[in-house]
């Protein structure tokens, strides 16, 4: 290696190659108490590492964004751009309107042979008639979901090679679960607990059943609630046109944008009390 040459560090490398070491990883993650609540059986940890290899997702990316509902792995958006961002045709997204009535987009594919366009529109009148808008997320970042649905949909039609089988969470909303599907998920895991523990006799526990008010759209973070609670708890300490602005940065910026907004929040608020404002 050369003296000045740079090493870059590839987090994708950190996902174990053989089934037994991901099944060992899954164990420890599964203790940990530090990975999303549906994932509470080494099993279930171990069929997201699984997509998460194939995906090309480092382990922790794929253990807190891939969720098996109702029998169908799901991604989220931003994810399902990620990785599509990597395929050597992908040409680009622009977004021909964002707003909290219609979210529309084009993706580009090239190829050495042709250039395609897939068109992706949803809007709030779709929202109503699948029923999603009496939902809370929906109601306070209409926007963002709108963005989120109409983001999935089109980079599902343009790269199906790629995201083939894969769903956003808020897409499984309104999909029931049948028998069938229950008894494949559950014969998977059988699978799975008789290739680590052949001559272990296990007990297949039922599949859950999933609530989706539960699940919040990953682009929609802990972090916004955050600082939504801190805005509306101190809004004494804040000048007018501060608070407008954390305001208008937690209905339309972006994820980065709302975490360091909220940072700065907290900030403010702890330098505030101590000058006894």
């Amino acid at each position: 290696m050369a003296e000045n040459e740079i090493v870059q560090f590839n987090p994708v490398s950190l996902m174990p190659r053989t089934f037994n070491e991901k099944y060992q990883m899954s164990q420890v993650l599964a203790k940990s108490g530090l990975i999303p609540a549906g994932l509470n059986t080494p099993e279930k940890v171990c069929v997201a590492l699984e997509w998460g290899h194939e995906l090309q997702l480092s382990p922790m990316v794929a253990v807190n964004n891939i969720a098996v509902i109702n029998g169908k792995p799901t991604l989220s958006a931003d994810i399902m751009a990620a990785v599509v961002k990597r395929s050597p045709e992908f040409g680009g997204i622009k977004w021909i309107q964002q707003d909290n009535k219609v979210a529309e987009c084009i993706i580009t594919r090239k190829t050495a042979n042709y250039t395609e366009e897939t068109h992706s529109r949803f809007t709030f009148d779709d929202a109503v008639q699948a029923g999603l808008t009496n939902r809370e997320v929906w109601k306070k970042y209409t926007k963002r979901m709108l963005k989120h649905r109409c983001l999935s949909y089109g980079l599902r039609d343009a790269f199906p090679d790629i995201l083939a089988g894969l769903y956003n969470p808020e897409e499984m909303e309104s999909v029931v679960e049948t028998d069938t599907e229950r008894s494949i998920t559950s014969e998977t895991t059988a699978v799975i607990q008789h290739e680590v523990t052949e001559n272990q006799q296990t007990v297949q526990e039922p599949v859950p059943v999933v609530n989706m008010d539960e699940i919040r759209s990953t682009e929609i973070t802990d972090t916004a609630i955050a600082l939504e609670q801190v805005l509306n708890d101190n809004k004494r300490y804040f000048k007018k046109d501060e608070f407008e602005k954390a305001q208008l940065c937690l209905q339309n910026g972006t994820t980065e944008q709302i975490e360091a907004m909220y940072k700065w929040a907290c900030g403010y608020v702890e330098w505030a009390k101590r000058q006894g404002k």
